[in-house]
């Protein structure tokens, strides 16, 4: 497993999402980043656009927090908050982004680690 974090301060148009996910009509799909909403605490099972999603075994999944208050993206289940060790991205501050290459097929849950009802998963293929 590999993860990397980065401090996105300037975003480029090349992370954008493949297609405008509010629009998704066909289920789970493959984001090229994966944004951690403005607002996001208040919204659980929203907060993390696209939630959930697919890639591929090999694939670099990206995280971008785009609210105005930290977040973590920590692979695990919950209730209770339980990581499993899969991939943690420590606290991103508002515009930080974190990778993880994500390594074998099935479902990789995650959520954040301090409002652990925000929660979001990969389906991995």
């Amino acid at each position: 497993m590999s993860s990397k974090y980065k401090n996105n301060d300037s975003r480029k148009e090349d992370n954008r999402r493949q297609h405008n996910c509010h629009n998704c009509s066909s289920g789970p799909q493959w984001h090229d980043t994966i944004s951690i909403d403005s607002g996001s605490a208040s919204k659980p099972t929203d907060a993390f656009q696209q939630n959930p999603t697919q890639a591929s075994v090999g694939a670099t999944a990206a995280w971008t927090n785009d609210d105005s208050q930290p977040h973590t993206v920590t692979s695990g289940q919950t209730p209770p908050p339980t990581p499993n060790g899969g991939f943690d991205s420590s606290i991103l501050a508002p515009t930080a982004r974190f990778e993880h290459t994500l390594t074998g097929a099935g479902t990789s849950p995650y959520f954040f680690l301090l409002y652990s009802n925000m929660v979001g998963s990969v389906g991995i293929r």
